[in-house]
């Protein structure tokens, strides 16, 4: 949503990332901190972004499967956020974006192989998300 909307503030966020039960204080503190430090990291010109995903020691199914859960979540954002199209190379990269949810439906055994993968798949998530960002040329200051 910041991505696609910039200012989009910490309320009406929380309104879409929280459903049903009633969230406790301690928990919508971790989620004002991880909205702070996303948009931090999203107008950092360090391009230091960490997606929120499994250490590297958790097994390379789980760590997959978040990715893919990740990249869904990513793609939800974009869709509130009305970001429809952008430029060739945004588009592209929503194409890989939809088809890199499904990547927890793929074996994977925890092979060098797939470890060198995942971490290329991580980078081109990151440098995309970059990408998307700077299209929509928006700061992501947040406003709460």
């Amino acid at each position: 949503m910041t991505c696609s909307l910039g200012n989009y503030n910490y309320s009406e966020w929380e309104q879409e990332v929280i459903t049903g039960d009633p969230v406790k204080r301690h928990d919508r503190t971790m989620l004002r901190d991880l909205y702070r430090a996303t948009c931090e990291q999203l107008d950092s010109e360090q391009f230091d972004l960490v997606l929120l995903l499994p250490d590297d020691d958790a097994p390379i199914i789980e760590r997959t499967a978040a990715l893919g859960q990740w990249c869904q979540g990513f793609l939800f954002g974009l869709h509130i956020g009305g970001l429809s199209g952008g430029n060739e190379e945004v588009r592209e990269f929503i194409a890989d974006m939809t088809e890199m949810m499904r990547v927890g439906e793929y074996a994977v055994e925890g092979s060098e192989d797939d470890e060198a993968s995942y971490a290329e798949i991580v980078e081109y998530i990151r440098a995309g998300v970059y990408l998307v960002k700077e299209s929509c040329n928006i700061r992501a200051h947040p406003k709460h």
